[in-house]
C-alpha cells in the first residue's frame, strides 16, 4: 500500500485518481481535526480566562456562551448528523455577526486615529518654548533615517510613515492624480484585488462606515460625536485636554472589545473546522485532537453554570501533552493547503463524480478558517475578471466623488488627517531619494503652522527611530 507522500505524488501526476484522492482527502481532514482541537482547546481557554478576568467585554460575553451552548450540543454527546449540521450552521451565522461587530470597531478605531492626527497638531500650541525648526536640517536628518538600510521593503515603510506623518500640502487635484497613479497599477489585476485595495483606502480615510456601528457601541459612538462637534481653529488647552481625555476613555473601550472579539474569533474558527472535519477524519487524529477535551469540558462545565471561577492548576498542566504537536500539525497544514489548491483547481469535477466533493468543500472552507486572515469572508465570491482601464477609470471616479463629499465638508485639519491616511496605504510612487528629499521639503516649508511642521517632525521620529 502507498504511504501517504506517495498518494500525493500519484495524484501530481494525475493516476488512480478514482483511488488516491479520497485517501489523500481524508489524510488531510485528519490534520486539520487534529490541528484544531487542539488549538479550540487553547483559545477557549484563553477566551474564558479574559472572562474570569474581567478583561473580555458584556457584548463578547454573550457571544461566549451562545459559542458554548453549540459545544456542549455538538462536542460531548454521541454523534449527531443533525447537531452537527446545526451547529455548523450556528457557527456560521454567529461568526458572521463577529465580523460585523469588527467591522464597525474597525471604522471607529480609524475614525479616532483621524481625530489624534488632528490634536497631535494641534497639542504644541500649549507650550511655552515652541520653537520652529530649521526645515534643510530636519530633510537631511530625516531623509538619512529613511534610507538607512538598504532593504527596500524597510525604506518603503519608512515612506508610507512619511506621508502619514508629514504636512499635507497638496491641492486635491494632485491627491486625485494620486489615487488614480495606485489604482492604475491594479490595472491587469482581479477586480477583487483593485476592490481590497479601495477598501483600505477607505477605511483608512474614515469613508467605510458599516451598519450597526452606533447600536452595537453607543458609548464609542458619543465619543465621535464629541470630537466631531468641536471646534479645533479655536481650541483653548482645557478643550485640548477635554478631548484627548475623550479619545483616550474610548481608545481603551475600543481595545478591550476588540481583544475580547478577536479572541472570540480565534475559537469560533478553530471549533468551526472541528465540526467540519470530524465525520472525516481518522481515529488517531480524532484521539489527538481531543487531547485538551478534558480543559474543554471544565470550561464548558463552568459556562452553563455561569460560574467564572479558574479552571483548576491540575487542569491547565494537562496543556503541556500538546507541546510539539500543535506545530507539527501546523507544518502539515502548510503542505496540505497546496493539495487542496490542486484538488479544487484540477480535479473539482471527478470529486463530485466520485461523491468527495462534499468533503473537499469543507476542507476548503477549514483552509480559510485556519489562515492567517483570522476574519475572511467565507462567503464572498469573486468572478476573477481582470481589472481593465475602463474598470480601473470607473473605480476612480467613483472614489473621488466620494472624497470629494467627505473633503468639501470638513474642516483643513481633518481634511488632512483624512489625506495622510490614505497616503499611507498607498503603494510607494517616489522613484527615488531625491524625489522623496524633494516632497518632504516643500512639505515642511509649505506649511505656515509652526505648531503642526514641529508636531510632524517629532512624530516622524518617533517612528523611523
Amino acid at each position: 500500500m502507498l504511504n501517504r507522500k506517495q498518494i500525493a505524488q500519484e495524484i501530481r501526476k494525475g493516476k488512480q485518481l478514482e483511488v488516491h484522492l479520497p485517501m489523500l482527502l481524508n489524510y488531510i481532514s485528519s490534520d486539520y481535526y487534529a490541528y484544531s482541537g487542539m488549538s479550540f482547546a487553547m483559545h477557549y481557554y484563553n477566551v474564558y480566562e479574559m472572562l474570569v478576568s474581567s478583561e473580555c467585554s458584556e457584548g463578547a460575553k454573550d457571544f461566549i456562551l451562545r459559542v458554548n451552548d453549540i459545544v456542549v450540543d455538538t462536542m460531548f454527546a454521541d454523534f449527531d448528523a443533525t447537531k452537527r449540521e446545526q451547529g455548523i450552521k450556528k457557527l456560521h451565522e454567529l461568526r458572521g455577526e463577529i465580523i460585523s461587530i469588527m467591522q464597525g470597531l474597525t471604522s471607529y478605531a480609524d475614525s479616532f486615529s483621524l481625530y489624534e492626527y488632528m490634536l497631535n497638531r494641534i497639542e504644541p500650541n500649549y507650550k511655552d518654548d515652541l520653537e520652529d525648526i530649521d526645515v534643510e536640517a530636519e530633510v537631511k536628518e530625516l531623509v538619512s533615517m529613511i534610507f538607512a538600510k538598504e532593504d527596500r521593503l524597510e525604506i518603503n515603510e519608512h515612506i508610507r510613515n512619511m506621508l502619514s506623518q508629514l504636512p499635507v500640502r497638496m491641492t486635491k487635484n494632485r491627491f486625485y492624480d494620486m489615487l488614480n497613479e495606485c489604482l492604475s497599477i491594479y490595472e491587469g489585476s482581479e477586480e477583487s484585488t483593485v476592490e481590497d485595495f479601495i477598501y483600505m483606502l477607505r477605511s483608512a480615510s474614515g469613508l467605510y462606515k458599516p451598519k450597526r456601528m452606533e447600536e452595537d457601541f453607543p458609548d464609542l459612538m458619543k465619543a465621535i460625536k464629541s470630537l466631531e462637534s468641536a471646534d479645533y481653529q479655536s481650541l483653548n488647552e482645557a478643550d485640548y485636554k477635554e478631548l484627548e481625555k475623550v479619545i483616550s476613555d474610548a481608545t481603551s473601550l475600543l481595545k478591550l472589545e476588540t481583544e475580547s472579539y478577536y479572541a472570540l474569533e480565534e475559537a469560533v474558527n478553530a471549533l468551526y473546522s472541528v465540526l467540519l472535519n470530524g465525520v472525516y477524519a481518522s481515529t488517531e487524529a480524532i484521539a489527538t485532537g481531543n487531547l485538551l477535551k478534558g480543559i474543554v469540558e471544565e470550561i464548558a462545565l463552568l459556562l452553563q453554570k455561569k460560574e467564572f471561577i479558574s479552571i483548576p492548576d491540575d487542569l491547565v498542566d494537562k496543556f503541556a501533552v500538546a507541546e510539539g504537536k500543535l506545530e507539527h500539525y501546523l507544518e502539515c497544514l502548510t503542505e496540505d493547503e497546496a493539495m487542496i489548491d490542486l484538488v479544487k483547481k484540477d480535479h473539482k469535477k471527478l470529486a463530485e463524480a466520485i461523491m468527495v466533493e462534499q468533503q473537499l468543500e469543507c476542507l476548503i472552507l477549514s483552509q480559510s478558517l485556519v489562515s492567517n486572515s483570522l476574519f475572511i469572508d467565507l462567503e464572498k465570491q469573486w468572478n476573477g475578471k481582470i481589472a481593465d482601464k475602463s474598470y480601473i477609470e470607473q473605480r476612480w471616479s467613483e472614489l473621488v466623488d466620494e472624497f470629494g463629499k467627505v473633503l468639501s465638508e470638513g474642516n483643513k485639519l481633518m481634511n488632512r488627517a483624512r489625506i495622510a491616511a490614505t497616503l499611507r496605504e498607498m503603494p510607494v510612487l517616489f522613484r527615488d531619494s531625491t524625489e522623496v528629499r524633494d516632497y518632504m521639503r516643500n512639505s515642511l516649508a509649505g506649511c505656515r503652522d509652526v505648531a503642526e511642521r514641529v508636531a510632524s517632525v517629532s512624530l516622524l521620529k518617533q517612528l523611523l527611530d
